[in-house]
């Protein structure tokens, strides 16, 4: 009698974890507490789903931190290489954006969740869990929000993390059946989000853009750098400078702590490298506008808006720039001091970070240390990356072991 596994969630973890007990001859049903599979994987990337890049699983998982040494094995068994050929023997046609990013070459991730789901695989909808059941020290049961049992020889646990509440489910159950079956969860705070700046005096900047900018952190006694691409937001920052490192942020606003952030315009250019270019401007450029002098180095609107925040009026030549002007513009340009208050919250979090503690699971297996029988694969773990394809890599890895393993082991 073939094992029956039941998988609950169906975002990438829960569809890899899926498919990978069928072909190990398992008996699969996904239970998914929204109205419809995988939800969060259709809405990934806008919808064009980078599933994965081309570094190796070893370098992919240097870039998870603290998870590094737990998730090795999981990216090992469904490395990066791995994954886009078995997507592509599925029928998913693989493109590399920028030669790092791998996405489907349709920009459709449905045609990511589409080959990945198997006729054989019952796919249940509406179908919220509550709790394991569980006699002994192992797994026998799956329950539901409508009271009804689920016979089960091993359970997948991959209802993801707290991100997208919008759309749908009941987020007080995401951690319920692992907290039930005695796990410790680790808070969650929102990851890969942008961030609110107290008393925000930017907001004419919105929708602006630098591509080379450079931020300075301070919090826990801590001074970190992020750089690359800086976007403000109509009340603070966003983009990969900010989006990688939001988590730790949050957490650190979570525990009461202050959070600090100096933001330069250019990676390269102080302060003092600004004063210098304002005063040999002032001298080999003295009847162009301060506006058309500082477009040479950023957009014509950032230069205008720069100047505004400054009080300088935007005809104003290079020649008739006072010192005082001249400071007010290199202190703008080269390192704004502001507060972070808030991150912009679950609705607008790409990733959860926190989740079941890492130490309670077998990173061999992805089997609970506590219960026999029960796995855990993506966002429901204690695990979250960068942007750029690695957390749906990771993911898809996890749910592959996890999948492997609740079809093979006693």
């Amino acid at each position: 009698m073939p094992r029956r596994v039941v998988v609950v969630g169906s975002g990438p973890a829960g569809l890899w974890a899926a498919r990978y007990a069928c072909e190990n001859g398992a008996e699969v049903t996904v239970l998914e507490a929204r109205r419809k599979v995988g939800s969060k994987l259709l809405i990934s990337g806008a919808g064009k789903c980078n599933y994965t890049n081309i570094l190796s699983a070893r370098d992919q998982a240097e870039r998870f931190g603290r998870a590094r040494r737990f998730i090795l094995k999981a990216m090992n068994f469904l490395p990066p290489e791995k994954l886009v050929w078995r997507l592509g023997q599925l029928g998913v046609v693989p493109e590399l954006v920028d030669d790092f990013y791998y996405f489907p070459a349709s920009s459709c991730a449905a045609d990511i969740m589409n080959a990945v789901m198997m006729p054989q695989i019952e796919y249940c909808t509406s179908a919220a869990v509550t709790g394991i059941k569980i006699t002994g020290d192992r797994v026998c049961a799956v329950k539901t929000l409508n009271e009804e049992e689920i016979p089960a020889d091993a359970v997948v646990l991959a209802c993801g993390g707290l991100s997208y509440p919008q759309l749908g489910g009941d987020m007080s159950l995401v951690y319920r059946a692992a907290e039930l079956a005695g796990h410790n969860i680790v808070p969650p705070v929102p990851g890969l989000v942008g961030l609110k700046i107290a008393d925000y005096s930017l907001s004419e900047l919105s929708g602006m853009v630098l591509e080379d900018a450079e931020l300075i952190w301070y919090f826990g006694g801590k001074k970190m750098r992020t750089g690359g691409i800086l976007l403000f937001t109509h009340n603070g920052i966003s983009g990969p400078a900010v989006l990688d490192i939001s988590a730790a942020v949050a957490r650190a606003l979570s525990a009461g702590k202050a959070v600090k952030v100096k933001i330069k315009f250019f990676k390269e250019l102080d302060a003092g490298s600004w004063d210098r270019i304002l005063l040999t401007g002032s001298v080999d450029k003295g009847k162009k506008s301060v506006a058309s002098c500082l477009a040479e180095r950023l957009t014509r609107r950032c230069a205008e808006l720069l100047l505004m925040l400054a009080g300088i009026p935007s005809d104003r030549t290079m020649s008739r720039l006072t010192a005082p002007e001249r400071r007010l513009l290199t202190g703008l340009l080269g390192g704004m001091e502001k507060t972070v208050c808030d991150t912009e919250g679950w609705r607008k979090a790409m990733v959860t970070s926190g989740g079941v503690e890492l130490k309670e699971v077998n990173p061999e297996t992805l089997e609970s240390r506590l219960v026999k029988g029960l796995f855990f694969a993506g966002e429901q773990l204690d695990v979250d990356g960068p942007c750029g394809g690695y957390n749906i890599q990771w993911a898809s890895a996890s749910g592959a072991l996890a999948g492997f393993c609740a079809a093979t082991s006693e």
